[in-house]
């Protein structure tokens, strides 16, 4: 049986806006997890997702959040992910 790969991306977006992330982040969260599966990299893929579930629960991992450059090192750039998802 094939997967209608738009039904599983609005039901892993669902949970992530239903975890309290943004429309643009759980949109992301979702296209993320089923294009690694689409892509064959299932260990990255929707079955991940209660573990991610899991650790946005206990705080382990922030959301919302938007990367931050705190310096410009010429040939080199530092960017603080503020404990965001991937």
């Amino acid at each position: 049986m094939l997967c209608d790969c738009n039904k599983l991306v609005h039901f892993v977006t669902n949970v992530g806006t239903a975890l309290g992330m943004s429309e643009k982040e759980a949109a992301v969260f979702g296209e993320s997890l089923v294009f690694a599966d689409m892509r064959g990299l299932n260990s990255h893929g929707v079955m991940r997702m209660s573990t991610y579930v899991k650790r946005i629960q206990k705080g382990l991992v922030n959301i919302n959040v938007e990367p931050k450059i705190p310096r410009d090192g010429g040939s080199m750039l530092a960017v603080d992910g503020s404990n965001g998802q991937g």
